[in-house]
């Protein structure tokens, strides 16, 4: 059985990497998959997902 932190993503719609940053850190070991969200990405770039 797959536990619900293998099946959850969290959307980061977030304008900043800053905004992104504190969210991940928040939920910490909790989250292992994130989308990346348009206006994000637009604002940082393909860095972001590195």
């Amino acid at each position: 059985m797959t536990s619900a932190k293998d099946r959850l993503i969290v959307a980061l719609d977030v304008p900043t990497a800053v905004d992104a940053q504190e969210i991940i850190y928040e939920l910490g070991d909790s989250v292992e998959f994130y989308k990346v969200g348009l206006q994000l990405f637009t604002a940082e770039g393909p860095r972001i997902v590195s």
